[in-house]
């Protein structure tokens, strides 16, 4: 690249080397202000790196006495253009090319798209975008797709983009807008300086861009005297350009030597033990804040360090302020964007409803929390994909709501020209401003102005816009804005990498140095590979490898007298991808670079933490409640509710009485308990329907289920089912016909269903448990047409069959922590505790209601996954003594429940953990996540 530009110089800038021995900044500082005549400041310009150090430098110039300030601006500042189109204006053009003429037609660029397939506005938008940045990568070589073509062995792929350039160019041309990037290039002949300007100094500016020295080259040959700043000493002047750039060769083969690095280069696991190492640093230093500088090398590391240091009383300051990608704003917009599609989608009608903003299309009187709570237990009963799927299934209150919004977004549907469509989204964008904090909002703001211009230009040259299309364009303007970061009691600024050079701290620590981020990129690039970039005379990695070399020497060699700099590499970033360190780190040779890898690439010194890299926060309170199970409004107990006890007392308190349950309203499918609650009513059905129930005909019985399961399918989830839906109703649907040829055989062996769904206490028949009312409903009671036996049924459409014998007694584990309510059973010479006693209680409960004489038989019927596995299952044997034990159990529970013992915490087995409803909630465990009463006494 150095090259490139060397020959087509005429004219050489004074270079002055100010040495590194001290700080760059106050080097800078002290050469400005060593001219006896203060005020030729205010007719120079001053270019730096970022816009942080031009920062700094006015600061450092306000305290060393200059009384009028330089003009002070970054290397892109000497060829900005006015009058152009804009980002959004760019884009719309783009994309009207790409969507007209289809990308079959450019068989080289587009190698596998498939012939006369039309392009969606999305993938336009986003081709679009790669080729704006191509352009502006070229641009700074001076360069277009026709010069790139010259260069590279693809031709044809770089012909066909200057081809669409060139459509590009008389689209903007139809709506009377210049192109940017020409006008640039243009301008870089004329640089636009401000008024007064007499010289200009270029200070340290260790990587310009190509078009920023054309720019200087231009004022140069019009007599403006520049002065070039290189912050190492006249000794080095060989390993520099005469622009001040670091040699390639030159700085690509330098060794560059740490001090102490054995104790400087600190390798840990994770990002958040790079953020711990990196306080320890400094404890350890005891280096004062305004002593210390902390530069982010690694981006994904931004998010552990600020919270980290904060915890610490460190509060971090970015110069580069917060994203706002992911905004309520944004996404309000990307949830109105799939809206108001033809069928607008119903996972954005929740988005959207939870947003600040939803306000202004919701019913009087109807919050966004209310609106967000209805929809949530919409999706999670219906599972519906539209918003017209849901509007059929909700319920009245429901339904409201979605009509409010939808004649909302129905008026800007009905606007087909962009200029009504324009002051609608106007009118709308004002209102949600409103909800936005004041800062988020004037940072936003600026990009909507600029994508509603768009739009109005379009609309005075007659172009239709799609409502879908403007709001995709809407959240593109605003998804780069980022929101100033304010100071306030910050006492450390957490700067990039091209930042450390301004930064005079005596301590610096590189937090992630590892390759790809320090030197940047790769080479890996699939239009400008590193061979095209360096014959375009664009930075290629070479040459980031010699900046890079040249700024991290620096930063050493200026803290050398009285200063540290410490750098840390860590094995994982904060996303768990491997990290490997960066090459500038092993700049030795012979056996000091062996040694050096050897420490870089051996175990770390962090500490291997004992249950993954969580840890908690804080503790949970235990809730105080009143007991639901005593007292004049006691509730009833139930199998399912004992059952809970006995698998765990704590578990059963913070699910029966406080009521806490997981809730997952992102599901794609019914759970579970929907699917089974699905079957179940088919079976209820047909139970209860006399006049199919006695049918011994399986092909009858098929017709009949396969009738009313899709009755029910449609009342649950409507016409319009989701894939994972008709795959789940598919299954069913294989269930209930494997079910139908097993129920006739029954019904033909003269087995009769008597009662189906039968509810304890709506028939006069209140049953108790040790003085306790019980509730509970029985799937299926048989009897034989003989009338002396009867059968008691529970349906099963768990994943795998299971036997009822196993499923209600567990072998006993005394590190399972199991309350042990009774004596265990032993069989075979093994010990059994009761996991459950739900069969047992409707086998006492059957017997004695209906008078059946002998203990009904009693056990599942399995409806599996596995249809060879669909069958009666009765429990055998089954006996009086194993029943009266089962029920002592369950009147001991009972007993427990309503004494308030619920202090007990049982530790599940490794199989038994993924059904956990609390795991999320205590990954360390129950037993430490919540503050335990400081009284033994249990829980009342």
């Amino acid at each position: 690249m150095q090259e490139l530009l060397d020959f087509e110089q005429e004219l050489f800038a004074d270079r002055v080397f100010l040495g590194w021995d001290a700080p760059l900044l106050e080097s800078v500082k002290h050469w400005l202000l060593a001219d006896a005549r203060r005020d030729v400041l205010a007719s120079t310009m001053v270019v730096v790196p970022t816009s942080n150090s031009g920062r700094r430098l006015r600061m450092a110039l306000s305290e060393g006495g200059g009384v009028i300030s330089p003009h002070v601006v970054v290397p892109n500042r000497l060829f900005e253009v006015q009058g152009v189109a804009s980002k959004q204006e760019s884009l719309w053009a783009w994309v009207r090319v790409i969507q007209a003429l289809g990308l079959d037609q450019f068989p080289h660029l587009f190698p596998n798209h498939d012939t006369g397939g039309k392009v969606g506005f999305h993938e336009a938008l986003a081709l679009a975008k790669q080729f704006i940045q191509l352009r502006e990568e070229l641009a700074d070589a001076n360069a277009s797709f026709r010069d790139a073509g010259y260069h590279s062995i693809e031709k044809e792929r770089w012909d066909e983009l200057n081809e669409l350039e060139s459509l590009m160019l008389k689209q903007l041309g139809k709506w009377k807008l210049r192109d940017p990037i020409l006008t640039k290039r243009d301008q870089v002949l004329a640089p636009d300086l401000p008024s007064g300007v007499e010289r200009i100094v270029v200070a340290c500016v260790p990587d310009p861009t190509p078009m920023a020295i054309r720019a200087l080259n231009s004022l140069l040959a019009q007599g403006l005297p520049i002065q070039i700043l290189v912050h190492a000493p006249e000794a080095e002047k060989e390993g520099f350009d005469s622009w001040g750039l670091p040699c390639v060769d030159h700085w690509s083969k330098r060794n560059i030597e740490m001090p102490d690095w054995q104790q400087r280069l600190h390798v840990v696991d994770t990002a958040g033990d790079a953020a711990e190492s990196c306080i320890q640093i400094l404890s350890d230093q005891n280096t004062a804040a305004d002593e210390a500088a902390l530069a982010l090398c690694d981006p994904s590391f931004e998010s552990p360090l600020e919270k980290t240091f904060s915890e610490r009383g460190w509060s971090l300051y970015n110069p580069e302020g917060r994203g706002l990608a992911e905004s309520g704003l944004v996404g309000l917009l990307r949830a109105m964007r799939d809206l108001v599609g033809k069928e607008g989608s119903f996972e954005a009608f929740r988005d959207f409803v939870r947003l600040p903003g939803a306000e202004l299309f919701l019913p009087e009187k109807v919050s966004r929390h209310f609106a967000a709570e209805q929809m949530d237990k919409l999706y999670v009963e219906h599972l519906p994909e539209t918003v017209s799927d849901a509007r059929f299934l909700a319920e009245s209150h429901q339904r409201e709501i979605i009509q409010s919004v939808a004649s909302h977004i129905d008026l800007l549907n009905d606007q087909l020209e962009a200029k009504k469509m324009g002051a609608l989204l106007r009118r709308w964008l004002s209102e949600w401003l409103g909800y936005c904090d004041q800062k988020v909002a004037k940072a936003i703001e600026p990009g909507l102005a600029e994508a509603i211009d768009a739009l109005d230009r379009l609309a005075a040259h007659a172009e239709t816009i799609a409502a879908d299309e403007a709001f995709e364009m809407l959240a593109e303007s605003v998804r780069s804005a980022r929101v100033p970061s304010e100071r306030g009691d910050t006492v450390l600024d957490l700067q990039g990498w091209l930042e450390i050079s301004y930064d005079p701290a005596k301590h610096l620590i590189l937090a992630g140095m590892h390759e790809e981020c320090v030197p940047e990129g790769t080479a890996d690039d699939s239009f400008l590979p590193d061979t095209l970039r360096n014959q375009l005379g664009l930075r290629d990695m070479r040459a980031r490898f010699a900046r890079d070399s040249f700024i991290l020497q620096t930063a050493i060699s200026s803290r050398t007298n009285g200063g540290r700099v410490d750098a840390i590499v860590s094995r994982f970033n904060q996303s768990g991808e491997a990290r490997k360190p960066s090459r500038l780190l092993m700049r030795q040779s012979g056996r000091e670079l062996a040694a050096l890898v050897s420490h870089l690439f051996n175990e770390s010194a962090s500490q291997p933490r004992s249950r993954g890299a969580w840890q908690r926060d804080w503790q949970l309170q235990v809730p105080d409640l009143e007991n639901r199970y005593v007292g004049d409004e006691r509730i009833n107990i139930s199998p399912s509710a004992i059952k809970d006890y006995l698998d765990c007392p704590f578990r059963f308190y913070l699910k029966r009485i406080a009521k806490m349950r997981t809730y997952d309203a992102n599901k794609r499918e019914m759970d579970a308990l929907d699917f089974g609650k699905l079957c179940h009513h088919v079976l209820d059905e047909f139970g209860a329907d006399k006049a199919i129930r006695n049918s011994s005909d399986a092909a009858e019985l098929e017709d009949y289920f396969m009738a009313r399961l899709d009755v029910a399918m449609e009342q649950l989830f409507g016409k319009n089912l989701s894939l994972p839906l008709i795959v789940q109703l598919e299954s069913a649907r294989e269930r209930l016909r494997a079910f139908a040829g097993i129920q006739a055989a029954d019904r033909a062996m003269g087995w009769c269903i008597v009662e189906t769904e039968y509810q304890i206490g709506k028939h006069g028949d209140d049953w108790q448990i040790a003085n306790h009312p019980v509730t509970m409903a029985i799937d299926r009671i048989d009897r034989h047409e003989d009338g002396n036996q009867w059968r008691v049924w529970d349906y099963k459409t768990s994943g795998k069959a299971k036997h009822p014998k196993e499923a209600h007694l567990r072998r006993w584990r005394e590190e399972q922590n199991r309350p042990q309510l009774g004596e265990l059973c032993d069989l075979s010479g093994k010990l059994y505790g009761w996991a459950e006693v739900q069969l047992p209680m409707y086998a006492a409960f059957a017997q004695q209601r209906f008078s059946t004489g002998e203990l009904p038989q009693v056990g599942y019927i399995n409806l599996p996954r596995a249809i060879s596995d669909v069958a009666f299952a009765p429990w055998a044997p089954f006996d009086e003594s194993l029943v009266e034990h089962a029920m002592s159990w369950a009147e001991a529970a009972v007993v427990k429940i309503r004494e308030g013992d619920f202090n007990q915490v049982a530790q599940y087995p490794s199989e038994q953990r993924d059904w956990d409803d609390f795991a999320e909630l205590a990954p360390d465990g129950l037993e430490v996540a919540f503050v335990w009463p400081k009284t033994s006494a249990p829980i009342k």
